[in-house]
């Protein structure tokens, strides 16, 4: 039997185990493992994503081909390849080409001014961004003002997102 002041009781994460450990080792812990492969079994499985080595399906960002990627290996973008991310990053960088010429700049202020200088959606008049209605890489044409709106930031991504869905 352990000293009380001096062990503890504990119960394995993993197996359930009933073991006793040091005090010192037992506060301010979560979980307690009875051995080294009980701990990794525990860390490999659903409780902890960032090392689990489970793969998830998911959808290139760049051309939508499915694919598989290790849980801890996913981003905010996930590419099948490195051709798809070159690609990608070419995109990229023709976007802020774009979005930084005065072209862009003077349609941007006509749009905001056109729409009273506030978020169609909420009313807002802070961080406005002009959106595409319909996005230039489905055909939306970069300049109708048919095809665009004002939106302060939250509004943006909110339209953004749905566009996901």
């Amino acid at each position: 039997m352990p000293h009380p002041s001096i062990r503890r009781d504990v119960e394995c994460a993993n197996c359930g185990h009933e073991f006793d450990k040091p005090r010192s080792e037992v506060e301010g812990q979560d979980n307690h493992f009875c051995d080294r492969g009980c701990f990794n079994e525990w860390h490999a499985g659903e409780n902890n994503h960032q090392f689990s080595k489970a793969k998830v399906d998911i959808s290139c960002d760049n051309c939508g081909k499915k694919f598989e990627r290790y849980r801890s290996k996913l981003s905010e973008q996930n590419f099948c390849s490195k051709g798809c991310y070159s690609e990608s990053m070419e995109k990229e960088n023709y976007k802020y080409r774009f979005y930084n010429t005065s072209r862009w700049e003077n349609k941007r202020s006509e749009i905001i001014e056109r729409d009273g200088g506030s978020c169609k959606w909420c009313g807002s008049d802070d961080n406005l961004h002009v959106h595409h209605l319909c996005p230039v890489s489905e055909g939306g044409d970069r300049f109708s003002e048919d095809n665009l709106v004002t939106l302060c930031q939250q509004c943006h991504v909110v339209a953004h997102h749905a566009l996901k869905v």
